[in-house]
């Protein structure tokens, strides 16, 4: 006895259905089991006349797979350096805010003006334990605000980042 083909074409229908179906359902379920943690911090730091060191720390643990310092800042007298230290002690990056630079020569910044400088640094599989921004401002008179961001994604690829790093800038401007 042979079957209909109308049938056959049902069932055949029918199991691709349930197929798609089931091949839905684990997918849903292998991508809302994700883990996603993200921390975003920021600190401003008054630059004054005193010749004193400040420092910010970033506590960085194994609950993290990504690491992004972003330093600005505005001074409107002196000079400030900013060294990116990592748990080590190793100065990762640094660099130097002078209102006496050839830009500013010349040029009475007063109150109205400032010079202007920006570092950031990115890491993937940060070293654990304490990474720290030391300023040392000198005589110099401004402010410097520093952003960390501390992501951990178990899955996380460079396109990935990528995007976080465009939703950062967007959010600290």
């Amino acid at each position: 006895m042979s079957q209909n083909p109308k049938f056959t074409v049902m069932k055949t229908l029918i199991k691709k259905t349930v197929a798609i179906m089931i091949l839905l359902v684990i997918v849903i379920t292998v991508s809302s089991g994700q883990e996603y943690i993200r921390l975003e911090r920021s600190k401003t730091l008054q630059l004054s006349k005193t010749s004193e060191k400040k420092e910010v720390i970033i506590k960085v643990t194994e609950d993290y797979n990504y690491i992004r310092i972003k330093v600005q800042g505005q001074v409107h007298k002196g000079d400030i350096l900013v060294e990116l230290i990592d748990p080590a002690g190793e100065v990762r990056r640094d660099f130097t805010i002078k209102t006496g630079s050839a830009a500013a020569q010349g040029i009475s910044l007063g109150a109205k003006g400032y010079v202007a400088g920006e570092m950031e640094r990115a890491y993937r599989d940060p070293e654990n334990g304490n990474w720290l921004v030391r300023v040392t401002s000198g005589d110099a008179e401004g402010q410097l605000r520093v952003y960390s961001l501390l992501i951990y994604n178990p899955r996380t690829n460079m396109i990935e980042l990528e995007q976080i790093e465009k939703d950062t800038d967007a959010h600290i401007g």
